[in-house]
């Protein structure tokens, strides 16, 4: 359950109200009068725990559906290509992302049936974790102490 339904995420109740706005882009922390749980309104979107806002997302998602590369598209917007792969990743037609995308952020299904072509053309994921360990990257993980003075 996300706050797109109008309702409290833990307990199902309607009864919520802004307790609190926060950050640059002013979003809002809400609270349930029946349980007095406190989320974000971004709980339970794609976009929850992202930094980007919306309109710039919105044009992300509007530029790769038109059929530009995401190194074009990063550039434009002025983001990393990996912030936006990242972004990206999070459009997957899965769950309730669909309904989120028309009504929060307004994008057409024409462009999100075009978005989702065009990532199932590059048949990869758009963000492949970085790995922190030297055997996940191919390197050996063995050092001996002192071995370049041999």
């Amino acid at each position: 359950m996300s706050y797109l339904d109008g309702k409290c995420p833990k307990c199902g109740s309607d009864r919520i109200y802004v307790c609190q706005v926060y950050g640059r882009r002013r979003t809002r922390f809400l609270r349930c009068r029946a349980c007095g749980y406190r989320f974000s309104e971004r709980r339970g979107t794609p976009i929850f725990n992202l930094k980007t806002d919306e309109a710039k997302i919105a044009k992300a998602i509007r530029y790769i559906a038109e059929g530009h590369s995401i190194r074009s598209t990063a550039r434009k917007l002025g983001m990393d290509k990996n912030t936006l792969c990242r972004i990206l990743e999070r459009m997957r037609p899965e769950g309730r992302t669909a309904e989120y995308l028309t009504r929060v952020l307004r994008i057409d299904e024409e462009t999100l049936e075009k978005l989702w072509k065009a990532m199932e053309r590059r048949k990869r994921s758009f963000y492949v974790p970085h790995t922190t360990s030297a055997e996940e990257k191919g390197r050996s993980s063995t050092f001996v102490s002192g071995a370049h003075l041999l």
